[in-house]
């Protein structure tokens, strides 16, 4: 609680519930962690030029929480994953390869960046 920052985190992964900082909704805003220090949410890098959905959520502490390009949804030209269990079997999209599922596109490294350079220290 001493220093601020934002920490990015794969959507519907086990880390969240494990550190005790819930779920954000998938309407996107931010919401305040289950621990009662800091923000959680929900955003989509697609919305920020990732040619795939990449849910992601957010934790933020002691920075300022800017406004995000929320919404559940975004399709994308591509998808990130290899379970074919978790799409309809007429999906037709092609999977876009570990090393381009793991980028983070420019645009919301920026946001990121930018909200690192807010937090409070010490």
């Amino acid at each position: 609680n001493q220093f601020g920052g934002v920490l990015e985190h794969p959507a519907y992964s086990n880390a969240f519930k494990e550190c005790g900082l819930g779920k954000p909704p998938r309407e996107g805003g931010w919401v305040k962690s289950d621990s009662g220090f800091g923000h959680i949410c929900y955003v989509e890098q697609g919305r920020y030029g990732h040619p795939a959905r990449k849910a992601t959520w957010l934790y933020a502490a002691g920075v300022e929480l800017p406004e995000l390009r929320w919404g559940y949804g975004h399709q994308g030209e591509a998808l990130v994953g290899w379970c074919r269990n978790h799409v309809p079997e007429t999906e037709t999209r092609p999977r876009v390869g570990k090393k381009q599922a793991a980028a983070t596109p420019r645009a919301f490294a920026e946001v990121l960046l930018q909200m690192a350079r807010t937090a409070k220290r010490g």
